[in-house]
């Protein structure tokens, strides 16, 4: 019973969605354009984006995660999975590694895949630490990572939650762009 807008910058992706989602028929709207400038409808329950938000700056990730806390129901849900940087610059080799690996066991070209991506945005990677600090400085609430497996990872929280401490702690200072 679930509606479904899918928003992405790819025709391609939007064409892998619209055949694999076919079966639910009007439930399904597909819109094609940056997601950081299309307005999102008010009133969800939950927005996922999957490898998507790292092509954005730190500040456009904290102008995104704002305005997705803004159309969430309360009580509702945000989730990410993308890709991260790592901690420790110790890793950072694993980085391109690990893309690399991930592109060629599904067949795709890099150079093709980074084609389609917004001219001049590129991967603005940021550390899973970074992210979580700027989801609370939007607003989110029991922020948690669900799963990490090295530089992929799925986080997220709520716009509210009723289990979570009744006192909050504040949120940490504006991060220093």
């Amino acid at each position: 019973k679930a509606r479904i807008i899918a928003i992405d910058y790819s025709p391609r992706m939007l064409a892998v969605c619209r055949k694999k989602l076919k079966s639910f028929g009007d439930q399904v709207r597909l819109i094609e354009g940056d997601f950081a400038h299309t307005e999102f409808p008010r009133g969800c329950d939950v927005v996922i984006s999957t490898l998507a938000i790292h092509h954005l700056t730190d500040p456009q990730k904290l102008e995104l995660f704002k305005k997705i806390y803004s159309v969430l129901k309360r009580e509702g849900w945000f989730v990410n999975g993308d890709v991260v940087l790592f901690e420790s610059s110790r890793h950072t080799f694993l980085q391109e590694q690990v893309r690399s690996e991930h592109a060629s066991a599904r067949g795709i070209d890099l150079n093709a895949l980074d084609a389609e991506t917004h001219p001049g945005l590129g991967d603005h990677l940021s550390t899973l630490k970074t992210q979580l600090n700027l989801l609370e400085i939007a607003g989110f609430h029991s922020i948690d990572v669900i799963w990490k497996y090295y530089q992929f990872v799925v986080y997220g929280g709520f716009k509210y939650c009723p289990d979570a401490k009744k006192k909050r702690r504040a949120a940490p200072a504006w991060p220093d762009f």
